[in-house]
């Protein structure tokens, strides 16, 4: 049975949440709004103990799964002038938007260098647990870990140990392993940990988007023309 994916549907709006949660992160956005419903009137700066804003400005950018969604942040990273795009993908192939793509067999190699390390890939047999407690142990202390895609390619107990011993600085994540999240995660009351409800593709283009698929794909079934985005069984997307 021909099975097709809504291709390239989603990659606008959730490389823009990326975009958002990293800025939202890294100017505090949070504690801000916290110090605004409390009537305080205190910045952030060198002066006080609790540090500076951040940018995204020369930061290094590992995006782990270099497809639409890869592609389309690697776009909207280029203004942001971080001083390196990498991807990552199946086979190394290199992809427009990247200064340069790595197999995944490479990805050890990449992650110590990486201040931010995005997850966008599916999740397939290959990719379960891909983020287990070795790999998360390659990443900068200073790391932030962005998880867009599915909350099983990262080892939950694993990313909450380094979360807890200052091994990992920040996880922004729109999934979880287990959804909901159960009421007595971590997650939920963490710090460092900025976290949505698997929302990052709704927005208001997404019927727009997904009826101007369907029907282009419908027009191209009845005139017996292939049709776009077919899964394919043996990568298991």
């Amino acid at each position: 049975i021909p099975l097709y994916k809504g291709k390239d549907l989603y990659s606008i709006p959730m490389a823009e949440w990326v975009i958002c949660k990293l800025l939202e992160a890294l100017k505090y956005s949070r504690e801000m709004a916290c110090r605004q419903r409390a009537h305080v009137w205190r910045r952030r700066s060198w002066a006080f103990t609790d540090g500076t804003l951040d940018e995204l400005y020369g930061k290094s950018v590992l995006v782990v799964g270099a497809g639409d969604i890869g592609k389309a942040l690697a776009g909207m990273l280029r203004a942001f002038e971080v001083s390196s795009i990498i991807g990552v993908n199946t086979n190394g192939r290199q992809v427009l938007g990247f200064d340069r793509c790595v197999p995944m067999d490479k990805l050890d190699a990449e992650l110590p260098q990486a201040d931010i390390v995005v997850i966008t890939c599916p999740l397939t047999h290959a990719t379960y647990h891909l983020f287990d407690a070795k790999r998360l142990g390659l990443l900068k202390e200073s790391a932030i870990l962005v998880n867009v895609s599915r909350g099983k390619i990262v080892d939950e107990n694993a990313l909450i140990t380094a979360l807890t011993s200052d091994k990992l600085a920040m996880l922004i994540t729109d999934v979880a392993e287990t959804e909901p999240l159960p009421m007595g995660s971590p997650l939920w009351e963490m710090e460092n940990v900025i976290l949505t409800p698997h929302n990052s593709f709704i927005t208001n283009m997404r019927p727009v988007r997904m009826s101007a698929f369907l029907m282009k794909n419908l027009a191209a079934y009845a005139k017996g023309e292939p049709l776009d985005g077919p899964v394919d069984y043996q990568k298991g997307y």
